[in-house]
């Protein structure tokens, strides 16, 4: 069975804000990009594939959501500010793929990987 999504991503994208009219056009939310993501391949009712389809989702959702953060070019004034927005961009894109395939399994691996990914900040934030 053929079977596939398109992740597409859209985020807000205002990195310098220094007027109302510029914070106001920050917040509409910009289309970033979209790519394909195959899954025909899997049956996600069962775990392990379903872990597969979230690593493909992420890795599409990197992609989509502009690649590596440090190379874009605001990173270098306001890194932090960069990584957030595609880190968000990523996390959405992945979270609206998983709402669209709506797979017990996949919701499964979903929560892990947040949870995970929770706890990982939570260290990182008390180094």
């Amino acid at each position: 069975m053929f079977r596939s999504l398109t992740l597409i991503t859209v985020a807000t994208l205002g990195f310098t804000l220094h007027t109302p009219v510029a914070r106001a056009e920050a917040d509409k939310l910009t289309h970033v990009g979209s790519v394909r993501v195959e899954y025909g391949d899997l049956d996600i009712q069962k775990e392990a594939d379903a872990r597969e389809l979230l690593e493909r989702l992420n890795r599409a959702a990197f992609k989509a959501c502009g690649g590596e953060p440090r190379w874009h070019p605001q990173y270098d004034l306001i890194p932090r500010r960069v990584t957030r927005v595609f880190r968000d961009c990523r996390e959405a894109a992945v979270a609206q793929a998983v709402s669209e395939v709506d797979a017990r399994a996949l919701w499964a691996a979903f929560a892990n990987s947040e949870r995970r990914r929770q706890a990982e900040t939570a260290r990182d934030a008390r180094s």
